[in-house]
């Protein structure tokens, strides 16, 4: 939980807007973390879903710093309930496991999901495109996206997962409730700065996105 929203929140919340269905499938319940619970992080993914818009959260409850090659199955299953047309997933290198192998999995659950045979007693769905956002790495994006106009809606979001980013008289100081969401701001400023607008997310494809008409990239008439 919290992590899609460092990631691409600011993107969900402007898909939601121009009248795309969007969803969050949450791989684990972060019951490792230092601060919160599965409880409370339960109910702060839920309203942070709320404050994007979206309109399907679910949690498979895999186990944190548990995932392993068994927790493929409940992805697909959820791929082939959800129908997805693109993915997105973290970044495969970061500095928490769990986000590699995480990626990992994701990748390997797309890709059995369009198994005729593999069995789930579901129709197979294959996924058209997967779409990597950094959570702590430093990368160069394959593409850019102005999220300027919903980036208000991202920080609230970012601020409903309390437990995690804010400090209480309970909670123990960590790298994230430590200035981590200004090191988030800067970067997707520094991601805006790069195509001219206030606030940019990045996402990494490994394949090359078929882009049928490119000049209508730059808007307007030429």
């Amino acid at each position: 939980p919290d992590d899609v929203e460092l990631g691409a929140g600011g993107f969900l919340a402007l898909e939601v807007s121009r009248g795309r269905k969007c969803g969050i499938v949450d791989l684990t319940r972060g019951e490792m973390a230092t601060n919160g619970n599965p409880v409370t992080r339960q109910l702060e993914a839920e309203r942070a879903a709320r404050v994007l818009g979206v309109g399907v959260r679910l949690n498979l409850g895999l186990k944190d710093r548990g995932l392993s090659q068994d927790c493929i199955a409940p992805i697909v299953k959820e791929i082939r309930e959800l129908k997805p047309r693109v993915a997105l997933l973290p970044y495969w290198q970061d500095r928490h496991p769990d986000h590699e192998f995480g990626s990992k999995l994701i990748e390997d659950a797309v890709f059995n999901a369009g198994l005729i045979n593999y069995p789930t007693g579901q129709e197979p769905w294959r996924v058209k495109s997967l779409w990597y956002y950094p959570i702590n790495s430093e990368v160069t994006p394959s593409f850019f996206v102005d999220v300027s106009e919903t980036y208000g809606l991202k920080i609230s979001a970012l601020k409903e997962h309390a437990s995690q980013f804010s400090i209480t008289e309970n909670s123990i100081k960590t790298r994230l409730n430590s200035n981590f969401l200004y090191y988030i701001e800067s970067r997707d400023r520094l991601f805006g700065a790069r195509i001219g607008t206030e606030f940019a997310e990045g996402f990494v494809v490994k394949q090359p996105l078929a882009i049928p008409d490119p000049v209508s990239l730059l808007g307007g008439i030429l």
